[in-house]
């Protein structure tokens, strides 16, 4: 003798009036069959489509928080384009931090002020870098070589920044020992200003980078706004300010010489020959990863998970 099944669950019973409601049957066709009273059916399948409703109002916020998700990541690959642009050093504040082979630069990339700062063992640090929405796109993304190509970039542009400050460096050390005067802040102190080195330091780089001109039309002017005071102007940028003509000729002399001593080919190409060529090879590699950033964007999705992924 055949066994009888036993009674149906509940949810077996709410999936057979789904299916035979989409079949097309009527209630009472179904209520009959499954031996259930007609408002049952009713019961049963305002409960599934409120389920089913309740499935898809959940599946929407997940789909609006991935979608949000994808942008804070699309935004982060964004920055971080717009942070490996290469300075271009006439353009760029070189401090040379004088510990630990610290360096830092700021330039101005379409309006905004992008500061890099390396170290000459570790490389550039970018900013942001520890942020949680980079680690997540780092975590999107493990398999793709754009941070083996950025850690390359890193490497080459804290050699860059180290050159170039290498370079200011030495214009400074030149500046105060051809005049025997100090580089000071204070306008009433007698001295060289900042101005004095990096005007040498902006003159070799448009010569060694672009071969432009630097300086070379701009003259010099010796201004005395007071008894015993006396300053050296190239143009409208002030040079050095002494108590006597003879000390400001002597900064002029010295500042001539420079100017013509990183003008010179020689010179000037064993000064900067390594910025110069650091520069190129960052601009080739910037190429690359702008293109794998690209082809990242244009997936319109990032694979796997994220500490930060929604659900």
């Amino acid at each position: 003798m055949a066994r009888q099944r036993g009674p149906r669950k509940p949810k077996e019973v709410i999936s057979e009036v789904l299916r035979r409601t989409r079949e097309g049957q009527p209630d009472s066709a179904i209520a009959r069959d499954l031996r259930i009273h007609r408002t049952t059916v009713a019961r049963y399948r305002a409960h599934a489509e409120g389920e089913v409703l309740g499935r898809m109002a959940r599946l929407e916020v997940m789909k609006e928080a991935l979608a949000r998700h994808f942008q804070d990541l699309c935004q982060v690959a964004e920055r971080l384009r717009k942070e490996l642009s290469v300075p271009p050093p006439r353009h760029s504040a070189v401090d040379d931090l004088e510990a630990g082979g610290t360096h830092s630069a700021r330039h101005r990339d379409g309006g905004a002020v992008v500061h890099w700062e390396a170290k000459e063992e570790e490389g550039l640090s970018l900013p942001g870098e520890d942020e949680l929405l980079f680690n997540s796109l780092k975590q999107h993304t493990r398999d793709s070589e754009l941070w083996e190509l950025l850690g390359s970039w890193k490497k080459l542009g804290g050699q860059y920044l180290a050159e170039l400050s290498r370079f200011w460096r030495v214009v400074k050390q030149e500046s105060r020992g051809m005049t025997g005067l100090d580089i000071v802040s204070e306008k009433d102190k007698t001295g060289l200003t900042g101005d004095f080195p990096r005007v040498v330091y902006v003159d070799a780089c448009e010569h060694a980078f672009s071969g432009g001109k630097g300086w070379e039309d701009t003259p010099y002017e010796v201004k005395s706004p007071r008894p015993g005071w006396f300053e050296l102007w190239q143009g409208n940028v002030r040079l050095a300010a002494a108590t006597t003509g003879e000390e400001v000729d002597r900064c002029a002399n010295a500042h001539q010489e420079l100017l013509r001593r990183y003008r010179a080919p020689e010179e000037g190409a064993n000064a900067l020959s390594r910025a110069v060529a650091l520069l190129k090879e960052l601009g080739g590699l910037n190429s690359t990863i702008f293109q794998e950033l690209d082809r990242l964007l244009l997936r319109r999705t990032f694979p796997g998970k994220c500490d930060l992924c929604p659900g």
